[in-house]
């Protein structure tokens, strides 16, 4: 699923999270030992348009391999880089 699909689900239960007053969830993303974490998919794409080039950006961005607490590796012309995302919660 793309990231952004990823975040709707999140939404979704974060929702559900507030009228039963518990904890709600963020995604976790990042690469080995550097991350943050992200309440909406705007935030999250803010934060890959300025941390990466454009062309790691567009990838990560428009992958449909994302899935819940699991990595995806990101070939690009310089490399590769693997990412992860898990939810966490507040």
């Amino acid at each position: 699923m793309k990231m952004k699909d990823m975040f709707k689900k999140i939404e979704t239960y974060n929702e559900i999270a507030e009228i039963m007053l518990t904890q709600k969830a963020k995604i976790m993303f990042g690469e080995k030992w550097c991350y943050e974490t992200f309440n909406s998919y705007n935030e999250f794409k803010k934060y890959v348009r300025n941390e990466y080039i454009k062309e790691v950006a567009d990838m990560i961005l428009n992958s449909e391999d994302w899935e819940i607490d699991d990595e995806v590796e990101i070939v690009w012309s310089d490399g590769t880089s693997k990412f992860f995302s898990e939810i966490v919660s507040n």
